[in-house]
C-alpha cells in the first residue's frame, strides 16, 4: 500500500510541478469586461467606501494599470481624502513616473509627514504637467521658500534644485505660488529675528552663568580655607585647656638655642579668650560666605532655568513655523476638496460584474493542487470532477483531465505490481 501511495503522490507531483510552470495568459475578454465594470464603479461610487471596495478588486485582475491607480487617485482627492489616495499615488508614480497629480499627492503626504525633501522633490515633479494646479502651486510656493530661506543647502536632488530654477520666473507669476512663497518667506525672516533676540539673551545669560561659576568657586574655597583655620585654632584651644586642667604652667614653643618659654595660667586663660574671639570673628564670617554662597546658587539655578526656557522657547517658534506651512491637496479638475480627518464609514455597495467562468474553474483547480500537495486524494478528486462537469470549456478543464488521467495511470500501475 506504501508504493502505490509514493507511485500515485509522485505522479501528481509531477503533473501539477508542470501546469505550474505554465506562464500566465493575458486577461482574458471576461476578466477585462470585469475590471471595466469595476473602473466604472470606481469612478461613480457616491462613497469612499464603494470605491476602495472596487480598487481592491480590480487590483486582483491587473495591478499594473495606470488607468485604475489614476481614477482611485482622483477620486479620494474628490473625497477629500488625499491621505488615503496616497497608496494608488504610489503605485501610479511607479507605474507612470510622468503623472503630476499622482507627484502632487506624494508631495503633499511626505510634506504633512514633515518630510521637506522628499516633499521638494515630488511636488517639482509634479509641477511637470500640473502647472495650473491650485493645491500643487501652493505647497511648491511654500517649499520653494523653505529652499532659499535654510543657512546651508537643503539634501534634495540636482534634478529637483536645477527644475525648480528653470521654472522659477514663471512660477512667480502665478498667484497661488507667489502667495505662499512670500507668506513662508515672511514667515522665516521673522523666525531668525526672534531666534537671534533669544540667542543674544541666552549667551547673556550663559555669560553671567558663567561669572556665577566662578564666585561660587571663589566662595568655596574661601569657605574650605576658614573651615580649616577654625580646626586648626580649636586644636590649639583644647590644648591650652588641657593644660589649664593639669599643670600650673604652660610650656609653648621653643625658638633655636632658647629654653622653654612657660606661660602662668592666668597668660594661658588669656590666649583662650584670644584664641575664642578669632574663632567667633571666623565663624561669622563662615557665615556670611554661605549666605552669599546661597544666593548665588539660587541665582545659578534660576539663569539654568532662564536657558532652559529659551531653548525650550526656540523649539516652540521652530515647531510654530512648521504650523505655518498650509499643505493644499491637489486639485480635481481645478477644485480642492478640504481633508477629511478621517475615513467615513458608510454602507459598501459592491458593483455587480460579469461571471468569468475561466477565472472561477481555474480557482477550483488552484484548491485541488492544494489538496494533491497535503495528500488529501478524495477532496482534490471530487473538485477536479466538478471542473469537468461545469467548466468543460475552460483552461483549468483541460489540465484537470491531464491530473486525472495521471491519476488513473498510477492506479494502472499500482495494479500491475507484484505481491498484491
Amino acid at each position: 500500500m506504501a508504493t502505490r501511495t509514493n507511485l500515485l503522490a509522485g505522479s501528481l507531483i509531477i503533473v501539477v510541478a508542470a501546469i505550474a510552470s505554465v506562464p500566465a495568459a493575458d486577461i482574458s475578454p471576461e476578466r477585462a469586461e470585469q475590471f471595466q465594470a469595476l473602473l466604472k464603479a470606481l469612478e461613480n461610487a457616491p462613497e469612499p467606501a464603494t470605491v476602495a471596495a472596487a480598487y481592491a478588486r480590480a487590483n486582483t485582475i491587473d495591478s499594473k494599470s495606470p488607468a485604475l491607480h489614476r481614477a482611485y487617485t482622483r477620486r479620494m482627492l474628490q473625497f477629500g481624502l488625499p491621505q488615503i489616495a496616497y497608496y494608488g499615488a504610489r503605485a501610479l508614480v511607479e507605474i507612470d513616473p510622468s503623472d503630476g497629480l499622482a507627484w502632487g499627492v506624494v508631495g503633499y503626504v511626505e510634506g504633512r509627514r514633515g518630510d521637506l525633501p522628499r516633499a521638494f522633490s515630488a511636488t517639482v515633479r509634479a509641477l511637470t504637467d500640473q502647472q495650473d494646479n491650485p493645491g500643487i502651486l501652493n505647497n511648491a510656493g511654500q517649499l520653494a521658500a523653505w529652499f532659499d530661506s535654510l543657512p546651508s543647502t537643503p539634501e534634495v536632488s540636482a534634478e529637483a534644485r536645477r527644475a525648480l530654477a528653470n521654472r522659477r520666473e514663471t512660477l512667480m507669476k502665478t498667484r497661488a505660488f507667489a502667495t505662499a512663497y512670500e507668506r513662508m518667506k515672511r514667515a522665516y525672516q521673522g523666525l531668525d529675528e526672534q531666534m537671534g533676540q533669544l540667542d543674544d539673551r541666552a549667551n547673556a545669560a550663559r555669560e553671567a552663568l558663567g561669572k556665577l561659576r566662578r564666585e561660587a568657586l571663589d566662595l568655596d574655597l574661601q569657605l574650605r580655607t576658614i573651615n580649616d583655620e577654625i580646626d586648626a585654632r580649636n586644636e590649639v584651644v583644647d590644648d591650652l585647656r588641657r593644660e589649664l586642667l593639669y599643670t600650673y604652667v604652660y610650656r609653648r614653643g621653643r625658638v633655636t638655642r632658647r629654653p622653654y618659654r612657660y606661660y602662668r595660667r592666668s597668660e594661658i586663660r588669656d590666649m583662650i579668650a584670644r584664641e575664642r574671639q578669632e574663632l567667633d570673628a571666623l565663624k561669622e564670617a563662615a557665615v556670611m560666605l554661605r549666605r552669599r554662597g546661597e544666593v548665588v546658587l539660587s541665582e545659578l539655578r534660576r539663569r539654568r532655568g532662564d536657558i532652559e526656557a529659551l531653548g525650550t522657547r526656540r523649539d516652540e517658534m521652530a515647531e510654530g513655523l512648521d504650523r505655518s506651512f498650509r499643505w493644499d491637496p491637489p486639485a480635481v479638475d481645478g477644485v480642492i476638496t478640504p481633508r477629511r480627518k478621517n475615513f467615513p464609514l458608510g454602507p459598501v455597495k459592491l458593483v455587480d460584474i460579469p461571471a468569468d467562468p475561466k477565472r472561477e474553474a481555474a480557482d477550483r483547480l488552484k484548491l485541488a493542487k492544494l489538496y494533491l500537495e497535503n495528500r488529501m486524494y478524495e477532496k482534490a478528486l471530487s473538485i477536479l470532477d466538478e471542473i469537468l462537469r461545469e467548466y468543460d470549456q475552460t483552461p483549468a478543464a483541460q489540465q484537470a483531465r491531464k491530473m486525472l488521467d495521471a491519476m488513473r495511470n498510477a492506479a494502472v500501475q499500482e495494479e500491475a505490481l507484484p505481491g498484491q
